[in-house]
C-alpha cells in the first residue's frame, strides 16, 4: 500500500496525547524524552541469508528513530518491573547459553533441541499480546489504573508503527 503522506506527525501526536493521559505510568518530565520531535520513518533493509540454499532475504528494520521507539523501550522496562513471570529464562549470547547448559544436570531422559525462528514478528497476534499482558498485570498489580494505562500505551505502540 502506498501512502500519500508520511504518517509520522500523526503518530507523534497520538503518542503524545496517549502519554499525557497515562500520567501514572509516565510522569510529565519523562514525556518529552519518550516522544522526541525529530523522528524518521524506519527504513526497510535486507540481509541475504547466504548460508541458505535459495539465498532468501531477511527483511530488517531499524526503528531507533521511529516515533514510538523510546516509548516502547521505556514501557518494556516498566512492564518487566510490574510483571514477575515464573520460569523466565533469557540469554544474551551463545557463551551464556553454554555456561547455563554446563550448570544443568542432564540425564538420559533429557533432550536438548534447537529451533530456528522463521518469520519472527511477521504476524504478531496483537490482541493476544494485549490479553496476555492484561492477565499478568492483573495477577501482579492490584491497581486498575496502572493496568489500564499500561494497556493503553501498548495499544498506541502497536497501532503507531509503519509495518
Amino acid at each position: 500500500m502506498c501512502l500519500n503522506k508520511d504518517p509520522k506527525e500523526s503518530f507523534q501526536n497520538h503518542i503524545q496525547q496517549t502519554m499525557h493521559k497515562c500520567n501514572i505510568i509516565i510522569d510529565k518530565n519523562q514525556q518529552k524524552y519518550l516522544a522526541p520531535k525529530k523522528t524518521l520513518a524506519p527504513k526497510l533493509n535486507n540481509l541475504i541469508k547466504t548460508h541458505k540454499e535459495d539465498k532468501p532475504i531477511r527483511p530488517i528494520t531499524n526503528n531507533i528513530q521511529a516515533p514510538s521507539y523510546q516509548l516502547a523501550r521505556y514501557l518494556n522496562k516498566k512492564i518487566n518491573q510490574l510483571i514477575k513471570l515464573p520460569y523466565t529464562y533469557a540469554t544474551k549470547n551463545l557463551k551464556e547459553v553454554v555456561q547455563d547448559l554446563n550448570n544443568i544436570q542432564i540425564n538420559n531422559q533429557h533432550k536438548i533441541t534447537t529451533l530456528e525462528i522463521k518469520d519472527l514478528y511477521v504476524h504478531l497476534p496483537t490482541q493476544n499480546i494485549i490479553n496476555i499482558t492484561k492477565f499478568w498485570l492483573n495477577k501482579n498489580s492490584n491497581q486498575n489504573i496502572i493496568v489500564k494505562q499500561t494497556l493503553e500505551l501498548i495499544r498506541v505502540i502497536l497501532d503507531q508503527n509503519y509495518f
